[in-house]
């Protein structure tokens, strides 16, 4: 049976499934041909079922992300006020189709996660350091900066190896300003979560958050893994300076596996009284944004992020610790997931750093990229 928007489906989204760059058009007269098209889906759409309704603003979300949903909605409203009920959904006035309710992602499940640099100290001083002569123990080639134990009974690498009983994690990378432990998850499977540590001497705390949270064009600039993604519902709490956001988000997978997508509530909350601030993300699901047959839908994914600034949030130097975990839903040789997180974690994590300073020099030319939402803005204004 045939969708009934797929129509609809194809004039929205066509140009951008085919890899190009939807600029918000100035036209009227290509303005007013979108706006009738609007008029005559709406009339339509009332007509039918209202469940239909959640199928075409999906569309729209999808093909458009939310900062032109709101441009799309502000123009229709007045260009025609009759239609105002479809002008404030677009620009996301419509009730939320999420239950923030239910969400785990509570403000003591972050604040726990305050923590987490401290566990890595923890895990430097227990998985890379020598008991005897308290200098590091090698992983891979040595680094610049770092003394090196030169023990009698020196361990030749501690790559893979489990020195404490308490600590599951295993020490896996070692690249300048990056250290990664990770750990089988459950025990046997195969699969991995990761632990990182990190830090910047030139980047500050609050660009970093910044393009961890773009879910602009401007990512897909840098992050060439990220085939597309946007932000389906955020609100923002200034009391507690939280922001939690349902976010859509599809990877680009080699050309002989599907690609993985993903659909996750984040929440990001700023920390005042330990100057830090915590990203949470964990899979869920969202009535909008069902399974697509071309992508396969990861179910088990989490992430937290903590970032701490060396001084002040908008002062250079920050330093963050990264865990994460993700079932992608195919079993693969242990040797090329290997491969893949050696080659792929550095580059991420470059790729990062210069994003932030890529973002910097455009806002100093008053060209910024950021596709910061409102409520973004004022998280991290209330860190300043």
């Amino acid at each position: 049976m045939a969708c009934p928007w797929l129509g609809w489906r194809n004039f929205l989204t066509r140009p951008l499934m085919a890899g190009y760059v939807w600029a918000y058009p100035s036209s009227p007269r290509w303005s007013r041909g979108l706006v009738r098209s609007l008029r005559r889906q709406w009339d339509q759409l009332m007509a039918r079922s209202g469940r239909r309704w959640a199928g075409l603003e999906r569309i729209y979300a999808q093909g458009w992300g939310r900062a032109g949903r709101r441009w799309l909605g502000r123009r229709l409203y007045h260009a025609h006020p009759a239609h105002a009920l479809l002008a404030f959904s677009l620009v996301g006035g419509a009730s939320s189709n999420f239950d923030w309710h239910t969400s785990s992602l509570t403000p003591e499940t972050l604040r726990e996660h305050c923590r987490d640099l401290d566990y890595i100290q923890r895990l430097i001083r227990q998985t890379l350091t020598c008991a005897h002569c308290g200098q590091r123990h090698r992983l891979e080639q040595p680094l610049p900066g770092h003394a090196y134990c030169h023990c009698p009974h020196q361990v030749a690498s501690v790559y893979g190896q489990s020195l404490h009983p308490d600590i599951p994690w295993t020490p896996f990378l070692e690249r300048p300003n990056i250290l990664v432990w990770r750990m089988e998850q459950p025990p046997g499977s195969g699969l991995y979560a990761y632990k990182m540590y990190g830090h910047f001497d030139d980047v500050t705390a609050d660009e970093l958050v910044e393009v961890q949270l773009d879910m602009s064009e401007f990512r897909l600039s840098w992050d060439q893994n990220t085939a597309q993604c946007h932000v389906v519902e955020e609100c923002v709490d200034q009391t507690h300076q939280t922001l939690s956001q349902i976010y859509y988000w599809e990877v680009n997978w080699p050309s002989f596996f599907a690609n993985r997508d993903y659909v996750c509530q984040r929440r990001t909350q700023i920390f005042q009284d330990e100057n830090m601030a915590v990203i949470l993300s964990r899979s869920t699901d969202h009535p909008n944004y069902p399974k697509k047959a071309k992508a396969h839908r990861v179910q088990d994914y989490n992430s937290v992020l903590t970032i701490k600034p060396v001084k002040a949030f908008d002062e250079k130097g920050v330093e963050f610790s990264l865990t994460a975990f993700e079932d992608p839903g195919v079993s693969l040789p242990g040797s090329i997931t290997t491969w893949v997180a050696i080659r792929g974690m550095p580059d991420y994590m470059n790729n990062l750093r210069e994003a932030c300073l890529k973002l910097r020099q455009r806002k100093l030319h008053k060209s910024d990229p950021s596709g910061r939402t409102d409520a973004a803005v004022q998280l991290l204004s209330s860190a300043s």
